[in-house]
């Protein structure tokens, strides 16, 4: 097996731009909400459950800082990673969110970790407290001409000489591939790149256990999918003992969380891959912080079987050719989801560690 400082893989981790307020979330949740409140106030709902997750070393940052982007880019590619993947908030009539740590990034030189962008096209809303129909953000699509303005507001991203590309090309998510007139989307913008001198663009999505037809609901217009979460392949797990724990939790709690062995998710992920599939490795799920005890998380979670997961990633692509070596990693800082590769209080910079070998 190669080692990892040797192999010539390249590992994108996705990229919360969340730990900073804004107006928006001032009015929904609060003066000077950001995710770290959520990340402070968890607490364990059964034994054994380790909550609250605390940030180590970088502390509970403010991306409006950019010593901590800086800081970021020092440690990540100190520990093999090569990119961060931005989420991307764009709902249509030059209407952005969480923009402001991505647009310094750009006018820092410091910074020198390569970077992507994944446009989360999706609605906001209140989940989180079980009012999914309660829209905060509604994503819209407005044809031709916002695609237009979209691709002129990210040309500086797209050219700037650390954007990462697969075979020369700009590397470009979109969350939900199923949006009006996805077609027109991916035919402007590769128009325009050609008209700008960008090489073509290359775009991926990501795919669900319970999408149906999937490869025919796909535009053509995709390169590559990945699965960006373990709900995919949780059906593959054995959930007897998951179950006995949820009865117990439901006596105690009149609802329950939902419980998987990450060393089960190991097992099941990352064993073949399908035509144009990218691998995804999660970094331990805890959605509990955000949702409480309607969440879903992994126990027995440890750096040593995620070192495992990468492995068996790094296998299966370095099968291909050198400039299709790559895997994403969910992720760099989603701390309210349970899954980062920042240092914690707990285990320092093990997760870090574990992916260098």
């Amino acid at each position: 097996m190669t080692s990892f400082r040797d192999t010539k893989v390249k590992r994108i981790a996705f990229y919360l731009p969340q730990y900073h307020p804004i107006s928006e979330n001032d009015d929904w949740w609060g003066k000077g909400y950001t995710e770290w409140h959520n990340v402070s106030k968890a607490r364990p709902l059964f034994k054994g459950h380790e909550q609250p997750k605390l940030p180590g070393e970088l502390g509970f940052y403010d991306l409006r800082l950019q010593e901590t982007q800086e800081n970021q880019s020092l440690l990540a590619l100190h520990y093999g990673i090569s990119a961060f993947c931005y989420w991307h908030y764009w709902f249509g009539g030059k209407k952005r969110l969480l923009s402001r740590p991505y647009g310094q990034m750009l006018t820092n030189e410091n910074v020198r970790v390569q970077h992507c962008l994944c446009w989360a096209n999706h609605d906001w809303t209140r989940s989180w407290l079980g009012e999914s129909n309660k829209v905060m953000m509604k994503q819209k699509y407005y044809g031709a001409k916002d695609f237009k303005n979209h691709f002129y507001d990210m040309l500086p991203a797209l050219s700037d000489t650390r954007y990462l590309r697969i075979k020369k090309s700009p590397l470009f998510g979109i969350y939900d591939p199923n949006f009006p007139d996805a077609q027109l989307f991916m035919d402007t913008w590769q128009e325009l790149a050609s008209k700008e001198g960008i090489s073509e663009i290359t775009f991926f999505t990501f795919k669900r256990y319970h999408s149906r037809n999937f490869e025919s609901q796909i535009n053509q217009g995709f390169k590559y999918y990945t699965k960006l979460n373990p709900s995919y392949d949780w059906h593959l797990m054995d959930h007897s003992w998951n179950f006995k724990v949820k009865r117990k939790l439901y006596r105690w709690l009149q609802y329950s969380c939902t419980i998987y062995d990450y060393n089960t998710y190991v097992e099941a992920s990352c064993n073949e891959l399908e035509k144009n599939e990218i691998p995804t490795v999660v970094a331990n799920w805890d959605r509990t912080p955000r949702v409480k005890s309607n969440g879903e998380l992994f126990i027995n979670f440890s750096p040593k079987l995620f070192k495992t997961l990468n492995e068996k990633a790094q296998n299966l692509v370095e099968k291909r050719s050198v400039e299709e070596s790559f895997y994403f990693i969910k992720s760099w800082n989603e701390w309210a989801e349970g899954n980062y590769l920042e240092p914690d209080q707990k285990n320092g910079r093990a997760l870090l560690e574990s992916i260098i070998g």
